[in-house]
């Protein structure tokens, strides 16, 4: 089934070569590219997310072979970091299926691969494991035509120690951050769509769970007034608990804690911490 508002832009459409490599016996429609302010014309809900992360182009075709048709979304991020911040956003718990050598994840209905700057989503809307061959060769092919790109390891300002492995997630503003947790409104952690903050989930030693957020703002006194604004600008839910010059903390209405710190151009946000920190 198409989606619904695909009409309104299909006379915008520019053309694009088709896939070289797409597997015999198959045949693709004419791509369709959405820009940014068009957009919301294809995703009903989420595309604040994309366009936080760096949103530059979305490409979607439509690929069959006799009466199995999948389709193939294609978005053009910013930069492999934003494309990895999307896609950590989307794969959940990471299934990998075989044949495919990019970072993916997969089900008979869905594929979630990453190349480059580029995060790609192959639908079959029918399911049946009988796809999954065919679904394969056809993420394949999409990614054979992408440039490759690694992103830069934002994970490594996370301690090692304790993390849960798979849990990783980056956030670049408010609409990645409202799923994590709530801090205040709006774009509490000053990021603006241009900063990274790198998240995990974390287990101590008696492996009870907790999360942690980095942030590394452009400088000490940007990242000072980030540490004021969060202090000052705290949601409602949150009671504040002690403060100093360069850290607070703060308890939930579920009666867990958290701790801010701010250590010269970087914040560090513990938080659901089932014992409340020391000053």
């Amino acid at each position: 089934m198409r989606p619904a508002g695909l009409l309104s832009v299909t006379l915008a459409v520019v053309a694009v070569p088709a896939h070289a490599n797409l597997p015999p016996g198959w045949t693709q429609e004419k791509p369709i590219l959405f820009k940014a302010e068009n957009l919301y014309g294809h995703i009903d809900g989420g595309a604040e997310l994309f366009l936080e992360f760096g949103f530059e182009l979305l490409r979607v075709e439509y690929v069959r072979k006799g009466t199995r048709e999948f389709t193939l979304e294609q978005y053009q991020m910013a930069s492999p970091e934003a494309a990895l911040g999307i896609y950590l956003s989307s794969a959940g718990k990471e299934t990998p299926l075989k044949g495919i050598a990019a970072r993916h994840t997969g089900s008979a209905y869905q594929i979630t691969a990453l190349k480059g700057r580029t995060f790609l989503l192959l639908i079959n809307p029918k399911g049946g494991e009988d796809a999954l061959p065919d679904m394969v060769a056809c993420t394949n092919a999409a990614l054979a035509d992408l440039p490759e790109g690694r992103p830069a390891d934002l994970f490594a300002r996370l301690p090692v120690e304790g993390r849960v492995s798979g849990s990783e997630y980056l956030i670049r503003g408010q609409f990645g951050l409202q799923p994590v947790f709530t801090f205040g409104e709006g774009d509490i952690l000053g990021m603006e769509g241009k900063l990274f903050a790198s998240g995990a989930e974390y287990r101590d030693a008696r492996n009870a769970s907790f999360s942690r957020l980095v942030i590394d703002y452009s400088d000490e006194a940007t990242a000072r007034v980030a540490h004021l604004r969060l202090q000052d600008g705290l949601d409602p839910f949150l009671k504040k608990r002690w403060a100093k010059e360069n850290a607070f903390a703060f308890q939930d209405f579920q009666g867990k804690f958290g701790r801010v710190e701010r250590t010269q151009a970087r914040l560090t946000i513990t938080f659901l911490l089932t014992e409340e920190p020391k000053p």
